[in-house]
């Protein structure tokens, strides 16, 4: 009798709860990131997310001088962006049936394919509409693959604490100024004489953007084979399904306050629950809800929308329109241009991962004055006194680079800190999917509603 008694007030004991939570959290402590390996990695992500996707753009030449009188620009700068999207709808439902390294995985091996095949298909298939045919449906391919690894990677990166999210920022920031280099080294190295019809330089050129990325996405494949071994993920891989089963514990306390009667069989079920609960990350899990996210972080989410919708409305087509009387050639034009906005970007996403800006009301309201730079961008294009200056456009395009790199980093590192642990994977794709429903409406306004107006 008295043994039963004494486990009735043990149950009763709120102080037995706290010295186990006590204990288990003292028994939590996060290992080192060695040499800053996951960093780098995540760094070499985000580089690789955009950096295949920039060789279509730079090959654009390329695929004009083999496919006369299709418009393969088009293709490249506002309907590749169908199919990786429907890769990051895709993969927003079908995810949790998935495994996570084994998607990454395969899709960087779908992308370095895709990568090898496009320049070589293009340059030997003579005939000009079966040409046409194969490089859609490789392009589409390989956005597809784009997709569905901006998803996988995003969703990974939201298991991390801060700074392993802005250092894949800070690598899609970087992938445009390895581009940049790549193409001046090709400029320098393979120059084009346009009066030459499929003139070899430009294969030449290809082939160095797509061997560049189809190495760096081979390197980041052994890098994320080894990350997923180390300390350090194991540890926030491991914590994500334990926050599943903490959350079936917080239900179990909710249920013990409601019904005292029942104390002593909760009080057992809570036991067994804190004894399998690694194991309850697979069992029994209660999903991460999209509304539920949406409606935590809305202001974050738009804000990241509205600021590429923004900055695809100009870059590159209307920001290429300002006059820079110290730049002859079109081509070095192109290249000063995209260089310098997206080294400002970069600047801008790195010191936003020191700087946060926390507050979404006014990051929201910096998005809406960036508004101003599509307004000076177009002044410029016009030559309109002023605004048609060398300075003003070179500053109006480092605004404009800084501003996106800013904003929309402190918008995702901000979104990262509202969401639970176990909705932070689920953020974390949210915010990806956000992001390109902007580069996607934005290029559709840029491409209909600007492009016949210069």
């Amino acid at each position: 009798m008295d043994t039963k008694n004494k486990e009735y007030a043990e149950a009763l004991n709120p102080s037995s709860e706290d010295d186990i939570k006590s204990s288990m959290a003292s028994t939590v402590i996060e290992p080192s990131d060695r040499f800053l390996f996951n960093y780098f990695m995540f760094l070499l992500f985000g580089i690789v997310l955009i950096l295949p996707f920039n060789a279509l753009i730079l090959s654009i030449g390329f695929f004009e001088s083999n496919l006369p009188g299709r418009d393969i620009e088009f293709v490249v700068s506002t309907l590749t962006n169908v199919p990786i999207f429907i890769g990051q709808i895709l993969m927003l439902f079908i995810s949790g049936f998935l495994n996570l390294k084994a998607t990454i995985i395969f899709s960087l091996f779908g992308m370095a394919g895709c990568c090898m095949a496009i320049p070589f298909l293009t340059e030997h298939i003579t005939s000009i509409n079966t040409l046409w045919i194969v490089i859609l449906i490789s392009i589409a391919i390989f956005c597809f693959f784009s997709g569905v690894l901006q998803s996988c990677a995003y969703g990974y990166a939201g298991i991390f604490p801060q700074r392993n999210i802005a250092s894949l920022s800070n690598g899609t920031g970087m992938s445009g100024v390895v581009i940049g280099i790549l193409r001046a080294i090709s400029l320098l190295s393979f120059p084009v004489d346009n009066d030459i019809p499929r003139d070899p330089n430009l294969f030449t050129g290809a082939i160095l953007y797509y061997s560049i990325s189809t190495a760096f996405c081979i390197i980041l494949i052994v890098l994320i084979l080894i990350s997923f071994r180390t300390e350090y993920s194991l540890f926030y891989l491991e914590g994500k399904n334990d926050s599943q089963a903490q959350k079936r514990i917080d239900s179990i306390d909710n249920l013990m306050k409601s019904h005292q009667s029942f104390t002593i069989a909760i009080s057992n079920r809570k036991s067994l629950a804190r004894q399998s609960m690694k194991s309850l990350g697979e069992e029994d899990e209660e999903k991460a809800s999209i509304l539920k996210v949406h409606r935590d972080n809305w202001l974050n989410l738009w804000g990241i929308f509205l600021n590429f919708v923004i900055t695809m409305v100009m870059y590159p087509g209307l920001l290429l329109q300002g006059n820079l009387s110290f730049i002859e050639e079109i081509d070095w034009k192109v290249w000063f241009v995209i260089i310098l906005f997206v080294a400002s970007d970069t600047v801008g996403r790195v010191l936003a991962g020191f700087l946060t800006l926390k507050s979404p009301i006014i990051c929201g309201i910096l998005t809406l004055l960036r508004s101003g730079n599509v307004a000076v961008a177009f002044l410029s294009a016009y030559d309109i006194s002023f605004f048609g200056t060398d300075y003003v456009v070179i500053i109006n395009i480092i605004i404009s680079g800084f501003g996106l790199g800013y904003l929309v980093t402190s918008q995702i590192l901000t979104a990262c800190t509202i969401p639970k642990p176990y909705e932070m994977e689920l953020t974390g794709k949210m915010i990806n999917i956000f992001l390109q429903i902007g580069i996607v409406v934005g290029s559709l306004i840029a491409t209909f509603g600007l492009s016949t107006l210069f």
